[in-house]
C-alpha cells in the first residue's frame, strides 16, 4: 500500500510548549527509526503539536518524503533551519507549505524556529512552490526580531517562486516595502494579511496595482 496523505495532531492540551527546547520523552540519541515509516510516496503531510529533537526526528522523516507536494507544520517544538534545508533539497515537487510558529530560545536568542536560510533554501530548491502560509503566534509587534524571518528573505522567496497564494498572520516584519513587491508578483491570486502591524495605509498609494483586479481574493484584517 502506498501512503499518500498523513496527518497527526494529538490533543493540543496534552502537549505543552517548552520555550527552552523540545521535550520528546521517547527520544533516544542516534536512533532515528522511531520516526521511520513508508513515506516515499507521501504527497501530503500535516503534523501538529508535537516535539522533536534537533539533528534527528523530522529531519530523518522529511529527507525521505521525496514526492511531497503539501506540507503543514503546526507548533512543532524543536525544529531548526537544518530541517527545512533537508526538506527543500529532497522535496523538489513541493507546491504548498504552511508553517505555524511560536518563539522559543535558540542559544541566546528568543525567536521562531526558522531564519532566512530556510527561505533561501526553499527559493533555490523548490521551483514549483506556489502557496505559502505563515502564522506567527506570541510574537510582540515591538520586537520583530522574535520572528526568525526578515522582509528581505520573504521577498526573495516571492520573487523566486510562482507564488499564487500568500497568507501572513502576525508577520510583524512585513511592511510597505514587501507590499510593493507583491504588486509585481504576476501570478498572485490570493492574499490574506492578518495582524501584520508594520503595514501602513501608505501601501495603497505605493502599490496602485495591488487591488481587487490584481488579487481578487485580497483580505486584510487586524
Amino acid at each position: 500500500m502506498k501512503l499518500l496523505r498523513f496527518k497527526f495532531d494529538p490533543d493540543p492540551m496534552s502537549c505543552s510548549w517548552n520555550i527552552y527546547g523540545s521535550d520528546d520523552l521517547s527520544y533516544v540519541a542516534h536512533y532515528p527509526y522511531k520516526y521511520d515509516f513508508c513515506c516515499e510516496s507521501l504527497t501530503d503531510l500535516s503534523l501538529a503539536h508535537i516535539a522533536t529533537k534537533p539533528g534527528i526526528g523530522l529531519r530523518f522523516l522529511l529527507g525521505k518524503c521525496k514526492a511531497l507536494e503539501k506540507l503543514r507544520l503546526e507548533y512543532i517544538n524543536g525544529l531548526n533551519d537544518s530541517d527545512m534545508i533537508t526538506l527543500s533539497k529532497c522535496c523538489k515537487n513541493l507546491r504548498s507549505i504552511s508553517l505555524w510558529l511560536l518563539p522559543q530560545f535558540y542559544g541566546g536568542n528568543f525567536r521562531t524556529a526558522f531564519t532566512d536560510d530556510s527561505l533561501k533554501s526553499l527559493a533555490v530548491s523548490c521551483p514549483m512552490l506556489e502557496s505559502i502560509e505563515l502564522t506567527f503566534d506570541g510574537c510582540e509587534p515591538l520586537y520583530p526580531s522574535e520572528i526568525g524571518f526578515t522582509q528581505d528573505g520573504l521577498i526573495m522567496l516571492i520573487q523566486s517562486c510562482p507564488i499564487r497564494v500568500l497568507v501572513l498572520r502576525g508577520a510583524n516584519f512585513f511592511a510597505d516595502k514587501g507590499m510593493k513587491t507583491l504588486s509585481s508578483a504576476p501570478l498572485l491570486e490570493t492574499l490574506e494579511l492578518v495582524c501584520c502591524r508594520a503595514i501602513t495605509d501608505a501601501f495603497h498609494c505605493a502599490c496602485p496595482m495591488l487591488d481587487q483586479s490584481h488579487t481578487p481574493d485580497l483580505c486584510t484584517s487586524d
